[in-house]
């Protein structure tokens, strides 16, 4: 039996006579609210990297912060060689890969591995930790996939500070080569940098917190950017019989002895094999005009149903 849709419930308070309403979420947005309340929530498969600043400015509290913040973005994904790898850059004035993309399976095993990374505690040089990404954390022998429809390339920048490279050209080449980027900023960071660095539309792709002690609120944005919702058990879908997922879509099936329609998501009892189709019809004195017309019209509704062609289905009507 497919389960009841989630219902989510949105509460709206007004304080004061000037008070402005949020913002009315999009449909998608509802859909991505409710399969994470449902625990529906799914990751499609992809290749994601952090490259986290560990230069001079940044405390070691405020560094444990930044690792916490990963350790719970991790545990929002689906984690496997075959769904999400992931894997962290370290860079200060030098760069440092501390997990590959194909090093980790598990979740248990990537936050442990997170847990240990230490800060390099010296310059910052963005521009090259982004180059790096590009020519080494997203190889294939560090365990990045061919490229595909399929499969997202995303990269998440942590910084706190103003890069002492040039960010703006390498951050072009790997939105080029198809990575999508974010960027993530705290304190007294360069915001024109962090937008050079992302992805197009800004808005989604750039955010800013005060300090490290509050970028944990960021946790459920990346969980929501990550989720696609399973639309056959929320039941967002139109499928006669059977609902197959797929990432962020559907499709269609039917139960044995049954065959999907062209539209995709009906299905018919009949079965694809040419048929010969008879209709005998009782047209004697006993049966009146507007009855004869009936039997016409219920004639015709089946026939509508058949694929009618020279290979397939022939009909005849005897009288």
């Amino acid at each position: 039996m497919t389960p009841a849709a989630p219902v989510v419930l949105l509460l709206l308070g007004l304080m004061g006579a000037h008070a402005t309403l949020p913002a009315v979420p999009s449909l998608a947005e509802l859909r991505t609210a409710a399969a994470m309340a449902a625990g529906l929530c799914k990751t499609r498969p992809t290749d994601l990297v952090f490259i986290v600043d560990s230069s001079r400015s940044v405390r070691p509290s405020e560094f444990e912060q930044v690792k916490v913040f990963l350790a719970k973005v991790i545990e929002g994904l689906d984690v496997g060689p075959n769904a999400t790898r992931v894997g962290v850059v370290n860079y200060a004035s030098r760069v440092k890969n501390e997990v590959s993309l194909k090093t980790y399976r598990t979740k248990a095993g990537l936050v442990k591995a997170v847990t240990k990374i230490e800060p390099l505690s010296t310059g910052t040089m963005t521009g090259l930790a982004i180059q790096f990404a590009l020519n080494v954390a997203f190889s294939e022998s560090e365990g990045a996939r061919v490229k595909s429809p399929d499969i997202s390339k995303v990269a998440i920048i942590v910084t706190d500070g103003r890069p002492q490279d040039n960010v703006k050209e390498v951050a072009q080449r790997a939105r080029d080569a198809g990575i999508e980027l974010f960027s993530i900023g705290v304190g007294r960071v360069d915001m024109n940098t962090l937008r050079q660095m992302a992805s197009e539309p800004l808005d989604d792709h750039v955010d800013y917190v005060e300090s490290y002690s509050v970028i944990e609120k960021l946790t459920k944005k990346f969980q929501e950017a990550f989720c696609v919702s399973d639309l056959c058990a929320t039941g967002d879908h139109d499928c006669e019989q059977v609902c197959i997922s797929t990432p962020g879509s559907f499709k269609c099936a039917c139960k044995d002895g049954f065959t999907l329609l062209d539209d995709g998501r009906s299905c018919s009892a009949c079965s694809g094999a040419a048929t010969d189709v008879v209709f005998v019809i009782d047209g004697s004195k006993s049966v009146r005009p507007e009855n004869f017309e009936l039997v016409k019209k219920w004639i015709n509704q089946i026939v509508d149903k058949l694929d009618v062609s020279e290979a397939k289905t022939h009909e005849q009507q005897q009288n």
